[in-house]
């Protein structure tokens, strides 16, 4: 879900600022940008983004590369969340399943000692 929404993103990134922008524009500076949206797409991290906005920080690409590329951190600081929920979910699950196992214990225990009473009467 994370992989299509990031892509969406890029897309409409991609086309929404062509309007502003002649395709043409910046020549390497754009194959840097599609470079870099390939490796997003590709879940790696997108080193051609950093590389542009390194090489041409003053190109209308750089400012969707950073764009971009904050969209990708903000994509691994999800998934890193996503990863955290997921044990959390786990060890809850583990806990929750020793609850109802020292439920039933207790339980068990109760019986016991009513049992014990009944007899030693």
């Amino acid at each position: 879900m994370v992989r299509s929404i990031l892509f969406i993103i890029v897309f409409l990134l991609a086309t929404g600022c062509a309007g502003h922008f002649p395709l043409g524009l910046g020549g390497s500076e754009e194959a840097l940008f599609k470079e870099g949206a390939e490796e997003i797409a590709s879940n790696n991290p997108p080193k051609s983004l950093e590389r542009l906005k390194e090489k041409y920080p003053e190109s209308p690409w750089a400012e969707r590369a950073k764009t971009l590329g904050e969209l990708w951190e903000v994509r691994e600081k999800l998934l890193r969340e996503q990863n955290k929920l997921g044990k959390c979910n786990e060890k809850s699950r583990a806990l929750d399943k020793e609850i109802r196992e020292l439920r039933a214990d207790i339980d068990r225990l109760k019986r016991l000692m009513i049992e014990m009473e009944l007899r030693s009467k």
